[in-house]
């Protein structure tokens, strides 16, 4: 249907009935919420859940279809592993909202699955995170902005610089968060906050698989490991300092030990390393014409046979390169980021 003459209230509130999530005397219901001043809103549910989508995947009749069927198969889970645990309105449309943040946002759900006390977020946090450093100038200019004059705003703000789609949407996720603080009850209460929101991360949580142990190597079921890769000592410090860089782009990062290759990948590979004497071979997964290699790194491996995914190669033989290759690296990791 044309989105100019779509009603995103009527469709989300068909959606949510028609897969059972609420009922009709909950969605008509009108909710309290408590800002930060301690004052209390009332806004109807439909306008929340509404709010919600427009903040995460938009308005597009497609995108939310998306949404709702994710919604769908989380409900079915739950009922199957949580069968015994019943939330409250407020907690459903928590849930709700986490969902919409793990559809469209999930590097910024990895953080909240690995600490939903957001509104504790602090230095150290973004330290544990891993996250860029923001210039004091821009600090202060953040404090002048409703959206990003708290501690823990800030540290989403830090986290949102990652890569370019979630930095152009920062300020949609701190409504959300914001929303999110306000429908909790106990929101001025640090460990009652984090008890209901582990709770109900917990709950959404269920068929989430972008979570990422950095601490932790997964490998497949053959148990390859890095011990089986041929390392020179040079090629091990060029690798130590790549795979660092690389993890660095995201929590979502995931890596994977290979018989020839080592794998990064978000759903799919974005980059494989062939590890050798004296080189490390990067595979890239993008077609030749669509990466941007001003300094003439790339190789065209379209319809040849090699190792990895993907139809652009490049070599890493020394560290003066690193930046260069990470250009290239990036310009790969964005394109599979921005087809979750």
């Amino acid at each position: 249907m044309p989105i100019s003459t779509f009603d995103i209230k009527k469709f989300v509130s068909q959606s949510i009935l028609g897969i059972n999530y609420l009922n009709t005397k909950e969605l008509s219901y009108a909710i309290t919420r408590v800002d930060q001043e301690d004052q209390k809103k009332t806004t109807p549910v439909i306008e929340l859940l509404s709010r919600f989508i427009k903040y995460s995947t938009g308005s597009n009749p497609r995108s939310i279809k998306r949404l709702m069927n994710s919604l769908y198969l989380i409900k079915i889970m739950q009922q199957v592993k949580a069968k015994d645990q019943e939330f409250n309105l407020e907690a459903k449309i928590i849930n709700f909202a986490l969902v919409c943040i793990q559809v469209a946002y999930s590097d910024i759900y990895t953080l909240l699955a690995n600490n939903p006390c957001f509104i504790s977020w602090d230095n150290q946090t973004a330290r544990d995170f891993r996250l860029p450093e923001v210039a004091e100038e821009k600090l202060t200019e953040l404090a002048e902005l409703e959206e990003f004059d708290e501690e823990w705003e800030q540290v989403l703000y830090r986290a949102c610089q990652q890569n370019t789609f979630l930095s152009a949407r920062a300020e949609q996720i701190s409504k959300i968060l914001n929303l999110i603080r306000e429908l909790i009850p106990d929101n001025k209460d640090p460990e009652k906050f984090k008890t209901q929101m582990t709770a109900i991360v917990k709950f959404s949580a269920i068929t989430n698989v972008s979570n990422h142990d950095e601490d932790k190597i997964k490998t497949s079921k053959h148990e390859y490991t890095i011990k089986q890769y041929r390392f020179s000592s040079g090629t091990k410090k060029l690798f130590k300092i790549l795979d660092q860089r690389i993890r660095e782009l995201s929590p979502s990062v995931m890596q994977k030990f290979n018989k020839f290759y080592i794998a990064y990948k978000l759903k799919t590979n974005f980059v494989d390393l062939v590890i050798q004497q004296k080189q490390i071979i990067l595979i890239l997964n993008m077609d030749f014409d669509e990466i941007k290699d001003p300094k003439g790194l790339c190789r065209d491996m379209t319809n040849t046979h090699q190792w990895g995914n993907g139809n652009v190669q490049a070599i890493y033989n020394n560290a003066d390169q690193l930046e260069d290759l990470m250009d290239l690296i990036k310009q790969s990791f964005d394109k599979q980021y921005n087809m979750l």
